[in-house]
């Protein structure tokens, strides 16, 4: 009869402890919901107000943990009144952040110093979005901070784990009334002890503590939309100091052959293509504190490099600076101490103001090193020095040495080079289009060169070995290029010497040469070589250095 009585009472207490339990669970539930609007309320009211009423925020749920000092926020979307941005910032024409959620753990305040500093434990904030559009055509007054606008300073925010997935931003520019947008895409940061000064904007220390950031895709656009840059996979992580960025590409949007008519100024067409890049002792501190790029090693390989220049289409005459003048001209400090570059090739290609096919020379198999990379001498690296060997139209082998001044008050270069042995009809691709005229015959057996000079005026030491030269002037007619014998004839006879040495005797050739500012570092270069080929090749009656053949000296 117990058992029989014990039982309904049994059922009775459970029953009333499951109604009790629901009952906290939708008190609960219900004091979390009135919290979280609460929450809500004030996070939207607050963006309002010290932002002066620019910006604006709405939040599609809230929910608060008190016991666990937490909060999820969902639904993240702020915008900006377009009449006071363009008030207060009249370049900005729209900015919008967006976000899927953020969830916030751990917030405190601590007393450190006399003040309350916020701690937070963790952020993860997911799928944010920025936009941006600003126009460049606008006058652009001193950007008041939000700081001034609030009279409130945070002076420091420390967050110990911070996560940031799946983010993108888009950013555009309005320039002469055509909008040019840039795209980031898959952004991913984090880190594992972040502090930030928000009272001081020139505070670097976050960097000390080590992020982590990956992109999965970038696309900016340069020259109003003409040339695209893009990569495929950028990497930063301030811990290592290390960063590397994959499938880089610098493609322009236009035809090599229409390109310098439809871009502003004319340019050459341009195309570079790596496969990877990658640094290793990057100082992100110096960067940021003394505005210094400060890199011990560079990577780079599986590289394509093209180039085209439409000598038809007029350019606008600009004076183009040497490579270490351009260099001693930045505005920012820089000290690489080793660049390693392998498996490159460069095509020049060039159209002549007559020409119908363009002189293509190439660089095959390029690889090297740089060492002192730097707009400031050191007692380590005085000067800059390029080791670079490659294969002159995938044919003969090129080495050279560089040395370029560090120093902006250093204007002296050197270049020591050989050329190893070569069929010579290989350069007729060049020579043929850009100057009319074909190498029938001829071998280089070797060649070896010394340029010194300034960004003025070059002088160059030669001496070139060939044999069998056989030259023909070339004229255009309606079936292609034919050869002018009688010409041709005249130029063999009695202006081009057939090699060397020749008759037991090897020359060399020297001269000087000066630079044309307008043109480009390589063709300054090139233009150095010409006297001590012409010396050497040109002209039965020239005045050259001879010297005895070993052979004959013995």
């Amino acid at each position: 009869m117990e058992t029989t009585e014990r039982k309904p009472r049994f059922r009775k207490i459970v029953r009333t402890a499951g109604i009790v339990v629901v009952a906290v669970l939708l008190l609960l539930a219900g004091a979390n919901l009135w919290i979280g609007r609460i929450v809500r309320q004030k996070i939207e009211k607050e963006v309002a107000e010290q932002t002066g009423g620019m910006c604006r925020i709405s939040i599609d749920r809230v929910r608060f943990n008190p016991v666990g000092r937490s909060m999820r926020l969902k639904g993240i979307v702020l915008t900006t009144d377009s009449l006071l941005l363009a008030k207060r910032h009249p370049g900005l024409r729209m900015f919008r952040l967006t976000a899927a959620q953020l969830s916030i753990g751990g917030i405190r305040l601590t007393q450190q110093d006399g003040d309350r500093t916020p701690t937070i434990a963790e952020i993860e904030v997911s799928a944010p979005h920025v936009d941006i559009v600003r126009n460049f055509s606008d006058s652009v007054p001193p950007v008041d901070s939000l700081q001034r606008a609030s009279g409130q300073t945070v002076r420091t925010i420390g967050i110990g784990r911070l996560r940031i997935a799946d983010g993108s931003v888009t950013y555009c520019e309005i320039r002469n009334g055509r909008q040019t947008c840039h795209t980031l895409r898959g952004l991913s940061i984090q880190t594992d002890d972040f502090r930030l000064n928000a009272g001081n904007a020139n505070d670097s220390g976050w960097l000390d503590n080590g992020i982590r950031t990956s992109v999965e895709s970038v696309n900016y656009q340069l020259d109003e939309g003409a040339v695209a840059l893009q990569a495929d996979t950028l990497i930063i992580d301030t811990r290592k100091g290390e960063c590397s960025v994959a499938g880089v590409r610098l493609l322009p949007q236009y035809p090599k052959s229409e390109f310098a008519s439809l871009v502003a100024g004319h340019p050459d067409w341009t195309q570079v293509v790596a496969g990877r890049i990658a640094c290793t002792g990057v100082d992100y501190p110096e960067i940021a504190r003394n505005k210094k790029l400060k890199i011990d090693s560079v990577w780079i390989g599986n590289v394509e490099i093209g180039s085209f220049k439409n000598r038809q289409i007029p350019q606008k005459q600009r004076i183009k600076p040497l490579f270490y003048q351009s260099l001693q001209k930045l505005s920012f400090g820089v000290e690489v101490r080793r660049i390693s570059f392998s498996d490159i090739r460069a095509v020049y290609e060039e159209l002549s103001a007559t020409g119908t096919v363009p002189g293509t020379v190439t660089f095959d198999s390029l690889r090297g090193d740089l060492y002192g990379l730097a707009n400031a001498a050191s007692p380590e690296h005085p000067r800059i020095t390029l080791k670079a060997s490659g294969r002159l139209m995938n044919r003969g082998v090129l080495q050279a040495t560089f040395l370029l001044p560090a120093d902006s008050l250093d204007d002296r270069f050197e270049v020591d080079g050989k050329l190893g042995p070569m069929e010579l009809q290989a350069m007729n691709r060049a020579i043929e289009p850009l100057v009319n005229a074909r190498i029938n015959t001829g071998r280089i057996d070797g060649m070896n060169f010394r340029i010194a000079g300034d960004s003025r005026q070059a002088d160059v030491q030669l001496l070139l070995l060939y044999d069998s030269l056989n030259v023909s002037l070339m004229k255009q007619e309606k079936d292609g290029p034919k050869a002018r014998r009688l010409l041709s004839a005249i130029v063999d006879d009695l202006l081009i010497r057939t090699g060397n040495p020749e008759d037991g005797v090897t020359r060399t050739g020297e001269g000087a040469t000066e630079r044309d500012p307008y043109r480009s570092q390589f063709n300054y270069l090139w233009k150095s070589l010409m006297p001590g080929i012409k010396q050497t090749v040109v002209g039965h009656g020239t005045v050259v250095k001879r010297h005895r053949h070993r052979d004959d000296r013995r």
